[in-house]
Order: structure tokens, then sequence, then C-alpha cells
């Protein structure tokens, strides 16, 4: 018998199987398996409402319904898709997790717990090819000081 297969384990003593066997024992394993839930280690909610890629996201959703409710708020809308072009070249889409309309002022809201370089740079596209600057929730560190 060889090193790697047990007389407990469901590994041929051969150590062969089908596609078929090492599927299952792949399917076995992850139901018992606990993951990873994210890049960043967000939760996903899944509520009556729709799909939050945070927790953070869904209490600020909960946040702006109540602004919305008390009349500070209008529009609310979610993930809103911008097409970012320049020159009539297609460079990216970004999303934005929630726009509104505060006292006849449309805001682009993004709840953030992390800049990655891919925001920044989409950021920026919204700024200067749109001229949207994009308010920025939720727990964004700034860069720290240097002292000269």
């Amino acid at each position: 018998m060889s090193r790697l297969a047990s007389p407990s384990s469901d590994i041929p003593a051969n150590n062969r199987m089908s596609a078929a066997q090492f599927r299952e024992l792949n399917s076995q394993a992850a139901k018992g398996k606990k993951g990873r839930n994210g890049k960043f280690n967000a939760i996903v909610i899944t509520t009556s409402e729709g799909r939050f890629d945070s927790k953070m996201e869904y209490q600020r959703y909960l946040n702006l319904k109540l602004m919305l409710r008390a009349g500070e708020i209008t529009d609310l809308q979610r993930q809103v898709p911008y097409e970012l072009t320049a020159g009539g070249i297609h460079i990216c889409t970004y999303v934005a997790d929630f726009v509104y309309k505060k006292q006849d002022v449309t805001v682009v809201e993004d709840v953030k717990g992390f800049r990655t370089p891919e925001y920044r740079l989409k950021r920026r596209l919204m700024r200067d090819i749109l001229g949207i600057e994009i308010l920025e929730t939720g727990r964004v560190r700034k860069p720290k000081k240097t002292s000269p």
C-alpha cells in the first residue's frame, strides 16, 4: 500500500481515480471547509433589498434609507454604473455603491474599508473625465504623514 492511501481513505490503493471521483472528493472537502469571505475578508450580506458586498455597505444603506424617509435626501439608487471613456475609447466602468440627491446636488458615494489601486485610478478618472467627486464613507484610512 502506498504512503498516500490509507485504509480509511476514499482514495483507491493505486492512487488513481476518475474525474467523477475527484469532483466528489473536492465537493465533500469544500462543504466542510470554512473558506475566506472575500478579497478583504468582507462578509457578503443578502437581504430582501438585495445583495451587499459588506456589512459596512449594508449599514450605510440602512442609514441612507432613514435619511430618505426623513426627507434629507431624495432619489436613492444602488450600484449605479458609470462608463468611463476618453476620445471614444472605453477605459473602464465604475460602479458607485450609492447615488442620491441632497439639496438638489447629486452625490456619488462609495463605502470603503480599503482603497485599492484600482479604486484610486477609477476615482481619478471619474473626476477628470466626468467631473464627479466621489464621497467616500466607511473606514477609509488616511495615509500617514512622514516627517521631513
